[in-house]
C-alpha cells in the first residue's frame, strides 16, 4: 500500500462496518475510484497486472489508519453506513473526519497521535501497488 493524500483523491468512500479500534490503532477500511487509475496529480497507480492501457474508472483499495487513539465517536446523521471523506483536520487532542454527506468521526488522541490514507490495489488486482 502507498501513502497519499486527500488532495490526491476524490470521494472515498468508507464502510463503517469496516473500522477497527485496538491497541491506539483506528483503521477504517473503503475505496476510491480513480480515473484511468491516476491520482488527481496526474500520477499513475501501477498494481501487479500494470494496466497502462486501461481506460475508464478503476476501484482500489483504501485505507484510513491513525495511532496514538485513546477513543472514538461516530456520528452518522445520514444513516448511510458510510462516510465519503470530505476532510481530515488534526488539532490538540483530536483529528476529526468529515464527510460529504453529514457524517462525522472524531477520534480523541494521545499527544503524538498519526493519521495517514492508504492506497492499495485495484479490486480486481491483488498484491502490490506503487506509482509511475
Amino acid at each position: 500500500m502507498i501513502e497519499v493524500s486527500l488532495n490526491e483523491i476524490d470521494d472515498p468512500v468508507f464502510d463503517l462496518t469496516q473500522l477497527a479500534f485496538q491497541d491506539g490503532m483506528f483503521s477504517l477500511a473503503g475505496f476510491v475510484d480513480l480515473s484511468e487509475g491516476r491520482l488527481l496529480s496526474g500520477r499513475r497507480v501501477v498494481g501487479t497486472r500494470e494496466n497502462e492501457n486501461r481506460i475508464g474508472w478503476i476501484r482500489h483499495r483504501l485505507l484510513f489508519r491513525a495511532a496514538g487513539v485513546e477513543s472514538f465517536e461516530v456520528d452518522d446523521k445520514a444513516g448511510l453506513g458510510e462516510i465519503i471523506l470530505d476532510s481530515i483536520e488534526a488539532r490538540p487532542g483530536a483529528i476529526v473526519l468529515t464527510g460529504v454527506i453529514p457524517c462525522r468521526i472524531e477520534l480523541r488522541t494521545a499527544a503524538r497521535a498519526w493519521s495517514r490514507l492508504e492506497l492499495g490495489p485495484s479490486l480486481e488486482d491483488r498484491g502490490f501497488v506503487r506509482l509511475q
